[in-house]
Order: structure tokens, then sequence, then C-alpha cells
């Protein structure tokens, strides 16, 4: 189901516009709501990465445990030099030690 909103851009935004301000509001902290926070993760790559990256490491390491699918495309994505300058030094750590 991946690339489920790939066919509207406009869609595309506004669910990661929503998906982001759960991120600020900690949605980790309501377990129910994390389990569908992180299956609409998973059903939305590629274009949740740069949600997935805002994680704090705890729950990002949570997250590619409970999603392993998710660490091969989300390492990919962050081997792009368009988007190694903009990560957060700990991205390293999760996805296997690359080198920036």
């Amino acid at each position: 189901m991946a690339g489920i909103y790939s066919s509207n851009s406009f869609q595309v935004d506004f669910v990661m516009e929503i998906l982001s301000k759960l991120v600020n509001r900690q949605i980790w902290r309501m377990p129910k709501l994390w389990v569908g926070f992180l299956k609409c993760i998973s059903q939305t790559q590629p274009h949740s990465f740069r949600v997935l990256l805002q994680l704090p490491p705890p729950q990002l390491e949570s997250a590619l445990n409970k999603y392993p699918n998710l660490r091969g495309p989300l390492t990919a994505f962050v081997n792009q030099s368009s988007v190694q300058t903009s990560l957060p030094r700990y991205v390293n750590l999760w996805l296997g030690g690359l080198q920036f």
C-alpha cells in the first residue's frame, strides 16, 4: 500500500501536515494512537520520511523496530545529498552507522 497518496500532491501535503502536528503533540504518549500513526507512516512512505525523521531518537528507534521494512527505504532517502545536510546527527545511529 506504499504510495497510497501519490496521486494528489495536496492530499499528500495535508496528511503529512497532520502527521507532523501529531509528532509535535507527542503522539507516542498515546499508545493506541501511536499504533495508528506508525501504520499511516508505513503506508504513506516515502512521503512520510521527513515526518518520521522529526521523531526523537527513542521513538524513531521504536518505529524502525516495529516496522523494519521502513529502514531500507529510509536509509536510501537519508543518503540523498539534498537530505543529509538537514538531518539530526542521531539519525546516523539508528540507520546503521551511515557516513554523512
